[in-house]
């Protein structure tokens, strides 16, 4: 081939290869087009009562109508949208109520606190002039109870009849959200039923409403915001613990994140320190990434149940170069896929982790796979099918660090409810660098300290949960 032909053809091969491209760029802009079109007609025939149009704006509704209908009848809709007159009634809205009193058919358990000065000096020293009441919603296994705290007024016997008086009353108890109308145990059954058996606050709503109580999924979800302040610590606590263990299982998933036009798409991240601790932050091509994954997984196989030592020397023997040929099938492989593909996102994310993705060679005690991590992360996706989506950021915040506690729960085979009732008991008064032995891990250490056993015993609204009804 002489070298005239041999430069038509480059040129040839070139020409073909700019054509390309320009078609794949064609392809792309006609995708990106198409994706807007389906949004807008999402937007204006799915769209949900909140996304209104703008004042004397119906673009929007005339261009979706466009794409659907003829000019003809694009017309006539046009004409009528112009001419139509709507009517807004006029309204008054209803003046807050306030707080609504707990129903009387619910059991009442009665709890008397006594100022300690009485006590110690004894109820003869003193008379009763009266006392105040509060009731705190409560939740026992099976049913609500209210808990009426009777704190009683005295004032001395023997005091001066025309000089000043003394009455003495008994601190209220502290709950987890001061001033709150709920108790620990009613709490912590909103967090498990939530979290734990993926009930979205609708469903929940109307399960406590047929049991006789009109509880708000805005009440509840206020309860959790609170809720996730005062376990912050420990989640933070957990966090830092984790990463000091030898080596943790990550992995994500995909959420709904709710705005005012359109879902955007936000993650859950899961953090697996084993045994300690869960915390919630084209073919062919496809086909040889996985024969490379597959024959390190025979590998491992192997390799179940042997010590360390005898793991690695394998590794670095068989599994090394598998590794290496895998991460350099992706350097290659990465000028050819097209962007914005799955496999375009596998070769990426495995050439930005390589370092990780090799760090199994060296050290015996990790494992090649990321099982523990996945694992968990069905939490969330079970979970998803039911809420759908988060409401902002802020919620995603709140969800994770509940569903980090259940987690770990289950990880320690902690039953989740007495474990977050009795924590809510605990946490507004334990000393918040000590505050990792209340996590899960070492709920069982600490729930058998004689102080902690104390704490708990005199804690009246879990008694209300534990006392026999009559």
């Amino acid at each position: 081939m002489s070298d005239l032909e041999i430069t038509k053809r480059l040129d040839d091969l070139e020409r073909r290869a700019t054509d390309a491209e320009k078609q794949r760029d064609e392809y792309h802009r006609l995708y990106l087009e198409m994706m807007e079109r389906c949004r807008k007609l999402e937007l204006g025939i799915l769209g949900s009562k909140s996304e209104h149009l703008p004042p004397n704006d119906g673009q929007l509704a005339l261009g979706v109508l466009g794409m659907v209908l003829g000019d003809r009848e694009r017309a006539a809709a046009e004409e009528a949208l112009n001419n139509e007159e709507i009517t807004v009634p006029e309204h008054t809205r209803n003046k807050p109520t306030g707080r609504k009193p707990l129903p009387e058919n619910l059991w009442r358990v009665d709890i008397e606190l006594v100022p300690i000065d009485v006590q110690q000096a004894g109820l003869d020293a003193y008379e009763r002039i009266g006392e105040e009441v509060t009731e705190t919603l409560e939740r026992r296994p099976g049913c609500f109870v209210v808990v009426r705290s009777i704190r009683p007024k005295f004032v001395l016997k023997d005091r001066k009849r025309n000089g000043p008086t003394t009455v003495l009353i008994a601190e209220t108890s502290e709950l987890p959200i001061p001033k709150g109308i709920a108790g620990p145990g009613l709490l912590a059954d909103t967090i498990v039923r939530r979290w734990q058996d993926h009930l979205p606050l609708n469903r929940l709503e109307g399960i406590y409403a047929r049991e006789g109580v009109e509880l708000a999924r805005s009440t509840m979800c206020g309860w959790h915001f609170e809720l996730a302040e005062l376990v912050k610590p420990l989640i933070a606590a957990m966090h830092q613990d984790a990463l000091r263990q030898p080596y943790v299982c990550i992995d994500a998933t995909g959420v709904l994140v709710q705005q005012s036009e359109k879902c955007r798409t936000g993650h859950f991240w899961v953090l697996v320190a084993p045994q300690r601790h869960v915390l919630f932050s084209d073919p062919k091509r496809a086909q040889t990434a996985l024969d490379l994954i597959g024959m390190l997984f025979r590998i491992e196989r192997t390799l179940a149940g042997s010590p360390r030592k005898k793991k690695e020397a394998i590794r670095k023997k068989r599994s090394k170069p598998i590794v290496d040929s895998f991460l350099s099938w992706c350097d290659a492989e990465a000028p050819y896929v097209l962007d914005d593909t799955p496999i375009s996102a596998g070769i990426r994310y495995a050439r930005n982790q390589r370092v990780g993705l090799s760090r199994f060679v060296e050290d015996g005690r990790l494992p090649i796979h990321n099982n523990l991590s996945e694992l968990n992360l069905r939490r969330e996706a079970v979970g998803r099918k039911n809420w759908l989506f988060v409401g902002n950021d802020e919620g995603g915040e709140v969800n994770a660090a509940f569903t980090s506690l259940l987690a770990s729960c289950a990880l320690c085979r902690i039953e989740p409810w007495t474990y977050l009732r009795d924590l809510l008991c605990l946490l507004p008064q334990w000393p918040e660098h000590r505050v990792l032995e209340l996590s899960p891990i070492e709920w069982h250490k600490t729930r058998e300290r004689v102080d902690v056993i104390d704490l708990l015993d005199k804690n009246p609204f879990r008694r209300a949960t534990t006392v026999e009804l009559g």
